[in-house]
């Protein structure tokens, strides 16, 4: 198994709430992650409840969420995305300034 931290996972420097940059969901899916909802923290962090996510296989015994390779995959896919859209506004902003 493959874990991540729930941390935040758009690297934007956009001061939006949301990233349209991938309208038709091709590189990250909207599907609802409750291990990654920063309001159900709490919920989660009970000593009871964080047992039963170990056991289960949701959570790693340090706390990271646990998720497969496709997964893992899929999320460096979107990474690698942004990056060469930060790369290619970079370009543009240098090509203005010459």
């Amino acid at each position: 198994m493959y874990a991540f931290i729930a941390f935040q996972k758009h690297r934007c420097k956009q001061d939006y709430d949301f990233d349209l940059r991938d309208p038709n969901g091709k590189y990250i899916t909207t599907e609802y992650r409750p291990l990654h909802d920063p309001h159900l923290k709490a919920h989660f962090s009970t000593p009871v409840m964080r047992r039963h996510l170990v056991r289960k296989g949701f959570i790693s015994e340090d706390g990271k969420v646990l998720c497969s390779l496709k997964e893992l995959n899929q999320y460096r896919q979107y990474l690698r995305h942004i990056f060469f859209l930060e790369i290619a506004e970079e370009r543009k902003r240098e090509v203005h300034v010459y």
